[in-house]
């Protein structure tokens, strides 16, 4: 029985032995199995990080442009010279002088501009009228206010040269309301001091612009101007609004009786052949920053380029001004707006279009290049053309290719003679691609290029801002 039970015993514990070992094996299986799949993920994501941490260091890293519609101009700034139909009106007898009119007010040849009084009886009653704004009737007051009000009404902050516009038309009208005040209100004191002969009234001699002011070149023109003409130093101005008394022979005021103006300044030889290929040119006040066109012309004096800008408008606004600050819009232009650092040049190869066909099962176009007894169809990349070739890359062929037109014994060996095309690189695949352009107006900073080149730009492709940064094929991020 002890021996029954003893090989029993042994039994049982064999069996838990080989349930033990099983168990063990199951175990031992199970984390062999889990560490091999994490060692896997492991590397992936080691392998994964590299490549990118490769890519990125590999990849160049270029500053990138998106190319937007926009407009661009080249502009000149010049003080220029101001030429008009002026002339001095000088006083006709010695006096206090009164001026009926204002400042750069239009006047006609029955106007009356100014008197001179040798009593001085009279011009103290206009000036005492001048500053009793209640010499004015009632009617002439309300259009006043209601000047006043429409001003106020109609303002555009965004237009401040019209304010001068305003005051030199409200002067103008309240010089003449208050002449014809002090004439109806004094009328007898006026007539009194006439038959005395000690005061009298004088008319402008025609038409035109008043102007209080005078700086010796009145009557300067294209025939009698000088090189010290644009001295300024030279100028001689004198303000004749706020003399009181005059003598015979002093000037008075000045009249300008013309609209139509010129305007000179000196040019080199550059801006002088820009003049030529356009007759009009548009220019920009510094005074009030009003636009306006000029017909623009070149002359040649005392050795030296001069630009004439001939206009039929805006005298009256600088009309007490002899040089005049403007800048010259030369030329506008409107298209794909680009820096000029981004445009470069690269050579192509020029190959007929009658040597491409869509073949290969491809339905792009492409050649049949000549390979050993037989041919190859190839599909290289066209970037530009014109209207008899295609533009190839120099690096998808080689100068002894030689290319068979389809259905055809004629050939074509490619040559070294390449042309160069103007572009940018495009990089909207994440590689540098070259796309051409036709600059059609540039400046100091940027061009516009044509929006409808074959092959090339479009609005808001990204293209590399510098293009010695970069070459065709180039990975860029």
């Amino acid at each position: 029985m002890i021996q029954e039970a003893g090989v029993a015993d042994a039994t049982s514990a064999f069996h838990i032995v080989r349930q033990t070992e099983k168990m063990a094996k199951v175990t031992r299986f199970h984390r062999n199995l889990q560490m091999n799949i994490g060692l896997i993920v492991g590397v992936i994501l080691v392998i994964y990080v590299l490549f990118h941490l490769f890519s990125y260091v590999t990849k160049k890293h270029v500053a990138i442009y998106q190319v937007n519609s926009g407009t661009i101009s080249t502009s000149k700034h010049y003080e220029a010279l101001a030429l008009r139909s002026e002339s001095l009106v000088q006083a006709e007898a010695d006096g206090q002088i009164y001026h009926f009119k204002a400042n750069e007010a239009q006047v006609g040849s029955d106007s009356i501009v100014y008197s001179l009084d040798q009593s001085g009886e009279i011009q103290q009653l206009f000036t005492q009228a001048q500053l009793n704004t209640s010499a004015l009737n009632e009617t002439e007051q309300r259009q006043i206010v209601n000047s006043l009000s429409d001003y106020v009404r109609t303002k555009d902050d965004n237009r401040f040269y019209k304010v001068y516009d305003f005051k030199n038309q409200l002067e103008a009208n309240l010089y003449d309301s208050l002449q014809q005040t002090v004439f109806e209100t004094y009328k007898s004191q006026i007539n009194e001091a006439k038959q005395r002969n000690t005061f009298h009234t004088y008319q402008a001699p025609s038409p035109g612009l008043l102007v209080y002011a005078t700086d010796g070149d009145e009557g300067l023109n294209l025939d009698n101007f000088t090189r010290e003409s644009f001295d300024t130093s030279k100028l001689d101005y004198k303000d004749l609004k706020n003399v009181s008394s005059v003598k015979a022979g002093d000037p008075v005021y000045k009249l300008i009786s013309s609209e139509q103006w010129k305007m000179l300044v000196e040019v080199d030889d550059e801006m002088a052949s820009q003049i030529t290929s356009s007759s009009n040119v548009q220019l920009v006040f510094d005074k009030d920053q009003r636009s306006a066109w000029a017909a623009a012309s070149v002359i040649e004096k005392y050795g030296r380029k001069y630009l004439v800008l001939s206009l039929d408008d805006s005298m009256e606004r600088y009309a007490d001004l002899r040089f005049v600050g403007v800048t010259l819009n030369l030329d506008r232009a409107s298209g794909l707006k680009i820096p000029l650092s981004a445009i470069t040049k690269q050579s192509f190869y020029k190959i007929p279009k009658s040597y491409f066909f869509k073949g290969g099962n491809s339905n792009d176009l492409g050649l049949l290049r000549k390979k050993g007894n037989g041919s190859e169809f190839i599909v290289p990349t066209i970037f530009a053309e014109d209207e008899e070739d295609y533009f190839i890359n120099a690096d998808q062929l080689k100068e002894s290719d030689i290319l068979i037109k389809q259905n055809s014994s004629e050939s074509w060996q490619v040559n070294s003679k390449s042309e160069e095309l103007t572009g940018v690189y495009q990089v909207n695949k994440g590689f540098a691609e070259f796309k051409p352009i036709e600059v059609q107006f540039q400046n100091k900073e940027f061009a516009v290029v044509s929006s409808t080149t074959s092959y090339g730009l479009v609005l808001y492709d990204r293209i590399a801002l510098n293009s010695s940064q970069v070459k065709e094929g180039d990975m860029v991020q």
